[in-house]
């Protein structure tokens, strides 16, 4: 398996008509701080999975659960 920072978009564009077919209503709390997967990843998946949003955390990094644990919880239970 690559280490993440080896990934690229070629790895998963065969893949990406799939997001298309999400119907589901999905939220995706996205990190502000993100090295791995920046803001415009975020801003690109927001635009090709239908009946999703983003939620924007500041102050997290790409290891959300570690950086901030307590915006996690509240943008999840913000949901239900």
């Amino acid at each position: 398996m690559k280490h993440s920072r080896q990934l690229s978009q070629t790895d998963t564009a065969e893949y990406e008509h799939f997001l298309a077919t999400v119907y589901i209503r999905v939220t995706l709390p996205w990190r502000r701080e993100d090295q791995i997967l920046p803001v415009p990843y975020g801003q690109w998946s927001e635009q090709h999975i239908p009946s999703q949003g983003i939620t924007w955390v500041d102050n997290a990094g790409h290891l959300l659960t570690e950086d901030a644990p307590a915006q996690l919880l509240e943008r999840l239970t913000r949901q239900v």
